[in-house]
C-alpha cells in the first residue's frame, strides 16, 4: 500500500465520521421537537382534563342544595301567621 492509499483512506474514514456525526445530530434535533411536540400535547390535554374536572364540581356545587343554608324547619318558625 503506497502512502497516498493510505492517506485517502484516513480521508475517507474521517469525511465517514462526520457524514455520521452530522446524522447523528440531526436524528437528536428531530427526536427533540417531537418529544417538545408531544410533551405540548399531554399538557394541552392535562389542561383540558382539569377544566372539565373542574366545570364537573361546579356542576356537582350548582345541582346540590347548600345545607347550611337550607337547614331550617318551617315549623320552627318564630312567626306563626
Amino acid at each position: 500500500m503506497t502512502y497516498n492509499e493510505d492517506r485517502t483512506r484516513v480521508s475517507s474514514s474521517s469525511e465517514d465520521a462526520e457524514a455520521v456525526k452530522r446524522s447523528m445530530l440531526s436524528t437528536i434535533k428531530k427526536l427533540q421537537n417531537e418529544t417538545k411536540l408531544i410533551f405540548a400535547d399531554a399538557e394541552s390535554a392535562l389542561t383540558a382534563a382539569k377544566a372539565v374536572r373542574m366545570v364537573s364540581f361546579k356542576k356537582e356545587d350548582v345541582c346540590q342544595p347548600d345545607p347550611i343554608a337550607h337547614d331550617y324547619d318551617v315549623s320552627d318558625s318564630k312567626y306563626d301567621f
